[in-house]
């Protein structure tokens, strides 16, 4: 602001810095800039992760920048990347239970499981409350062919989060696999009642009442499946057995 300005005249001029007073610059400019991406890319991506990359440039040893390119990499799938970008932020705050939970899907990703379950083991140890990190073991688990330990860790991620149909179909799943029906049975219902329109679900609970004895109730569960979903070629195998099981025992 100088002698020429007729609304906020100083003399001498006086540098005019942003602010809420009428004698500062209160305009502001937004930019948005977005990079030109690939067919399917969402440029926000490739715009954070090109963000991510050059803060590390600058700074080798910036935690968080590390963190945001591993997720950044697990979601595109370039889990070998991920991997390295996750043993690096651990260099940095070894202790961290989300970067060894980032560390440890990768690893499983890769098939690398048991390196998969130690880390995630590990990051159980640090925080017991991470819930992502007993459903990614829960998975790991299943894949060592251990049912009982991965129906161990949903049992207390269930404890944690009853609402995760996810968690109550795959305990579920695994007590059906082991003929433990009565221990599955309440899983299988809880999941139908917290997403209603998953015919999957419905049928795997028929199969269930099925393998228990329950015909009837499973022609029920059949039918809903496919009322859902019309399609559901399983859903129709499973009901014309079970139908016709019902009419040799009538």
């Amino acid at each position: 602001n100088s002698d020429s300005n007729p609304t906020t005249p100083r003399h001498p001029p006086q540098l005019v810095r942003a602010g809420p007073r009428r004698e500062a610059e209160m305009g502001h400019v937004w930019l948005q800039v977005l990079p030109k991406a690939e067919s399917g890319d969402d440029p926000r991506m490739i715009l954070q992760e090109a963000v991510m990359q050059r803060r590390l440039e600058k700074y080798p040893g910036d935690f968080v920048a590390h963190c945001n390119l591993g997720a950044l990499q697990t979601m595109r799938g370039q889990f070998q990347e991920a991997v390295f970008t996750f043993e690096q932020a651990l260099r940095v705050q070894p202790a961290s239970a989300t970067a060894r939970n980032g560390l440890g899907a990768g690893l499983l990703a890769e098939g690398r499981v048991d390196d998969a379950i130690r880390e995630l083991r590990e990051t159980l140890r640090v925080d017991p409350a991470h819930l992502n990190a007993r459903w990614n073991l829960s998975k790991a688990l299943v894949r060592k062919g251990d049912s009982a330990g991965a129906a161990v860790e949903l049992e207390t991620y269930l404890k944690q989060k009853p609402d995760n149909p996810d968690a109550q179909v795959g305990l579920a799943m695994l007590y059906f696999l082991e003929h433990r029906y009565d221990d599955a049975l309440p899983h299988f219902q809880e999941a139908v009642r917290l997403r209603p329109e998953d015919a999957e679900i419905r049928t795997n609970l028929g199969a269930l009442l099925a393998s228990r004895g329950d015909l009837a109730a499973a022609i029920r569960s059949f039918e809903e499946a496919l009322r859902l979903n019309p399609n559901d070629k399983v859903a129709r195998d499973y009901l014309a057995r079970a139908r016709a099981q019902l009419a040799i025992q009538h």
